[in-house]
């Protein structure tokens, strides 16, 4: 995982890439991974697994069976931006959701394909879950970049 820091604020570009040297090339994302409680969808994937992943990339998160995706902390973040691609299917609207308890703050849904990265800025301020939904197409994340509160 790459880190940095924006206006004070620690910020957090999420990679997957530290799961390239495990010798296995899918299976569920441990439980606490970058700070997070991850769903059981959430699975990592080498390209051990799938091949050539945009960029060279040699990790990528995945939604397993095509199921959303959720991932959540105990206290509020603020999500900037993702980039994911399609793994198997062309073509496909991604929806994505911020909450803070009980209440959708935000919603965004992207045009994501198989052939180039998406990368939609979402700015989701004071979150404490990003709910990822894809209507039942395997989604790659490349990198996820959030910013921790100073709480």
């Amino acid at each position: 995982m790459a880190t940095g820091t924006h206006r004070g604020n620690p910020e957090e570009v999420i990679t997957f890439e530290d799961f390239h040297g495990t010798g296995r090339p899918a299976g569920p994302l441990p439980g606490g991974y970058a700070s997070f409680t991850w769903c059981k969808n959430a699975w990592f994937m080498t390209s051990k697994f799938c091949g050539s992943l945009h960029g060279g990339c040699r990790a990528v998160l995945f939604n397993a069976n095509g199921e959303d995706i959720i991932f959540e902390r105990d206290r509020l973040f603020s999500l900037k931006d993702m980039s994911l691609s399609l793994i198997w299917a062309q073509a496909a609207d991604v929806l994505i959701e911020g909450w803070e308890g009980a209440t959708r703050r935000y919603i965004e849904s992207v045009k994501v394909s198989r052939t180039a990265l998406a990368r939609p800025h979402l700015h989701f301020m004071d979150i404490d879950r990003v709910w990822l939904t894809s209507g039942g197409v395997h989604v790659a994340i490349y990198s996820i970049t959030v910013v921790f509160q100073n709480t």
